[in-house]
């Protein structure tokens, strides 16, 4: 629970600060404290994504397991063929 929590807080710490890195540069060109913006933006970032990847789920995807599947099964003929041989 607390690891998807942190998840999500890293995920809101990764928007909060795109969206500060964003202003940054309409600033700019207003000459007004752009600097601050780009300070706070960048490590919010950073720690974000530090927070998001830490926490990410290591489990492999079941997308392909058809696939994998029936690779695993042509392998294994194949390798029935070149031991009869």
């Amino acid at each position: 629970m607390i690891t998807t929590m942190l998840r999500r807080f890293g995920i809101f710490l990764i928007l909060v600060g795109l969206i500060t890195l964003i202003l940054t540069f309409p600033l700019r060109e207003i000459e007004k404290g752009s600097m601050t913006l780009l300070c706070i933006g960048t490590p919010m970032v950073i720690l974000g994504y530090l927070l998001w990847s830490r926490n990410r789920d290591r489990t492999p995807a079941t997308r392909f397991r058809l696939i994998r599947k029936l690779a695993a099964k042509k392998k294994a003929e194949n390798e029935v063929e070149e031991s009869q041989k």
